[in-house]
């Protein structure tokens, strides 16, 4: 188990926020995660309860506002695709404090080419 799963499980019991970057708490880093997320965006995520299904997968201040931003029924992958992007620039830069397994990043890859 690496570091950010075991973050994943002891600090939703702690209730405590970990930033992996300015306002990012959580960010699909390894296969397991990013599978998790691809699965996700199979299909349209409302931006109904979005911000729910994506806090331990993709968990972002300015995603979540640009969610909460949108009127009405919308689907939100293109939202999560552009942060995806983000991401992954932010871990060739070495921004995050986490680095992205290479499955994960052919993943996440895939997810943005998927859903411009």
């Amino acid at each position: 188990m690496n570091l950010f799963e075991l973050n994943q499980r002891v600090v939703p019991a702690m209730d405590i926020d970990v930033n992996l970057c300015e306002g990012t708490w959580s960010v699909p880093n390894t296969k397991a995660i990013a599978t998790k997320l691809k699965l996700l965006m199979d299909n349209p995520i409302p931006t109904d309860g979005a911000a729910d299904k994506l806090y331990h997968l993709l968990g972002d201040d300015d995603l979540f506002d640009e969610i909460n931003e949108l009127t009405g029924a919308h689907d939100v992958r293109f939202l999560i695709a552009l942060k995806i992007r983000d991401v992954i620039e932010m871990d060739d830069v070495g921004a995050l404090n986490v680095a992205l397994e290479p499955d994960a990043r052919r993943i996440l890859q895939r997810l943005v080419k998927n859903h411009r």
